[in-house]
């Protein structure tokens, strides 16, 4: 293997930049920081002098604006101890990004879902349940495969013929399964709120509306990613969807934002919420970080696993006209719009546990009493 050094230049987004590199080349084996650089490794076949080349032309989309910085809420916390989650409380680590739960974990994500599917409802919510699998048609138009498609899974059958049925196994064993599969039909939703606008699609609704589910999200975030904590891309979100007018989406995202800032308050969770921007892999969409930014389109909720470390553990965004027009939306009256808030369950119990542990006797009174009830039902 063959070593190459990146020594990144001042005001470079270093999280996003990392993250972004093994998506350069399917030769690029290992990612490392060391006394300032970032040292990554090469296959020996691999072309060192265009990775070294496609690595420092992309360094220059990913500078960091340091003059937008807000934060909508910062905890008084200060905590200095935090759990080992993967010693000490039942998660199951199956590698690549993907993680179980025993019971416990189980009921802390089942705890604070019922808990953000309540936020919703306050405001007038429809509970919806939705398929998994996405359309490539409808996962065209919603613009992701043009600004992040490094996201994407998609789902393939075996074709309709008796022999290519017969070799499914061997090609399997033989890494040839491409040989023996059609074209895919359907994707992995790497957002929850897809499957939403597919439903309202050439449709004019009759006032502003509210919608919420849990789905399951898949993303693609980098085969050499997966060592963040967090960092998942098979999870479950508590998406809430709404569509109506701007003045309407803004006033249910902040409400609920709100109310998500009360339940931090009340737990003495460690975390914060401010402006944030989405990750865009393709160095040309980097403007898209910027406009965020200044349109205020987009904050993050982030909870601390460590003293210097943290999850993002939820989005609330405003999308603008970029999913009703293409997805010919309306409500009558109204210059309709949209907007989703996302909160990752998962990334929530990773967060509560590496905070409080997996003694119950430690949790906040309010949860330890329901898991208490919880387990007098069994």
């Amino acid at each position: 293997m063959k070593m190459i050094e990146i020594i990144p230049a001042e005001n470079i987004d270093i999280d996003e930049y990392r993250r972004s590199i093994c998506f350069v080349s399917e030769d690029i084996l290992s990612i490392n920081e060391k006394d300032g650089k970032i040292v990554i490794g090469i296959a020996d076949e691999g072309d060192e002098l265009q990775i070294r080349q496609e690595l420092l032309a992309i360094m220059k989309k990913y500078r960091q604006d340091t003059s937008i910085n807000e934060y909508f809420f910062k905890s008084k916390n200060e905590s200095t101890f935090y759990y080992d989650i993967f010693k000490d409380c039942g998660l199951i680590d199956f590698g690549n990004g993907q993680i179980g739960f025993d019971e416990k974990g189980k009921f802390i994500m089942e705890y604070f879902d019922s808990v953000f599917c309540g936020f919703a409802k306050r405001y007038g919510a429809m509970e919806k349940v939705y398929p998994v699998m996405l359309p490539i048609g409808p996962y065209s138009l919603t613009g992701y495969l043009k600004k992040s498609p490094q996201y994407s899974f998609f789902c393939s059958s075996i074709k309709d013929n008796l022999s290519a049925l017969e070799e499914t196994d061997e090609s399997v064993k033989n890494s040839e399964v491409r040989e023996i599969i059609k074209e895919p039909e359907f994707a992995l939703s790497p957002s929850a709120c897809f499957h939403t606008y597919i439903e309202y699609k050439n449709k004019e609704l009759e006032k502003n509306t509210l919608v919420t589910f849990t789905q399951n999200v898949f993303r693609n975030e980098g085969r050499l990613n997966y060592f963040q904590k967090g960092r998942l891309c098979d999870y479950h979100v508590r998406e809430i969807v709404m569509i109506g007018s701007q003045e309407y989406c803004v006033s249910v995202r902040d409400k609920i934002m709100d109310d998500t800032v009360n339940l931090l308050v009340e737990l003495n969770l460690r975390g914060d919420i401010s402006l944030a921007s989405d990750s865009f892999v393709i160095p040309k969409m980097q403007m898209y970080r910027r406009l965020q930014h200044i349109d205020k389109s987009k904050y993050e909720m982030h909870l601390y696993t460590g003293i210097n470390e943290k999850v993002s553990t939820a989005s609330f965004n405003l999308h603008g006209k970029a999913f009703t027009d293409p997805f010919n939306i309306c409500v009558r009256g109204e210059d309709t719009v949209t907007a989703c808030i996302g909160f990752g369950l998962q990334r929530f119990v990773i967060s509560f546990f590496s905070q409080f542990g997996y003694n119950e006797d430690h949790w906040p009174e309010r949860i330890k009493l329901a898991y208490l009830e919880y387990q007098g039902k069994k």
